[in-house]
């Protein structure tokens, strides 16, 4: 059942980094401008970044199941991610958003690692401690969203009529 759920997670995860992504390049403005095609450069070469990064980590996971693969893969994006948004968004709340996901996506990374590791000790209580990780991280992210988070301005537009 965990490993449905975790594959489960992945398209939720992904329309996430695709949704902030897309922000990002929508804060560039004109498809055309110059700003707009170096945010989509950097985009390309950090998911490309990211990919390095996750099968470089896969290789090192000794237990080959897909639910480690998804969340390795996913949580390498979401934190590339967060390094573009720092980098080349003036947005608040996707900042707080994406960095949120980048917290998360780290716990997650984390308790990939020490479960990994209490499984070679055989330690069943560390692998229980590290199970519930993941949840007090998501409910310190959650927390940290209904802190930081802010109404922003809506664009005017104005209605021309004839």
């Amino acid at each position: 059942l965990f490993n449905a759920l975790a594959v489960l997670e992945f398209p939720l995860l992904a329309f996430v980094v695709i949704e902030l992504a897309m922000r990002l390049l929508a804060e560039a403005g004109s498809p055309f401008a110059g700003a707009k095609r170096r945010r989509s450069l950097i985009l390309l070469v950090l998911f490309g970044a990211a990919c390095g990064i996750a099968w470089i980590a896969l290789s090192a996971i000794p237990e080959r199941e897909l639910a480690d693969r998804v969340q390795v893969c996913i949580g390498v994006a979401l934190l590339v991610l967060f390094v573009a948004v720092v980098k080349n968004s003036r947005s608040r709340n996707l900042l707080c958003i994406s960095g949120g996901f980048a917290a998360f996506a780290a716990i997650q990374l984390a308790t990939l690692a020490g479960k990994a590791q209490a499984m070679t000790r055989h330690d069943a209580g560390a692998y229980i401690a590290w199970s519930y990780l993941p949840a007090v991280g998501y409910l310190a992210v959650v927390a940290f969203w209904l802190i930081a988070l802010v109404r922003e301005p809506q664009p005017m537009v104005v209605h021309l009529s004839a």
